[in-house]
């Protein structure tokens, strides 16, 4: 298992809470970003830009909603 987390919000516990659900071997490993949703966001806006880029989440090119 691969979690991504908030540092300051990481809790131990969670992995306690984990242990009492999961019944196979399992390896764990934790990245934790400070600031992570701000993080994210500077993720997106590079990827925004970055060259060659012909998609953008600000713009509705009219297909949302069709199949």
């Amino acid at each position: 298992m691969l979690f991504v987390h908030d540092a300051k919000s990481w809790k131990e516990d969670i992995v306690a809470g984990l242990s009492a659900k999961v019944t196979e071997h399992t390896e764990l490993t934790v990245v934790k970003i400070d600031d992570l949703k701000e993080f994210i966001g500077q993720v997106y806006d590079a990827a925004e830009t970055a060259p060659g880029n012909t998609t953008s989440r600000s713009t509705d090119n009219g297909t949302a909603g069709t199949a």
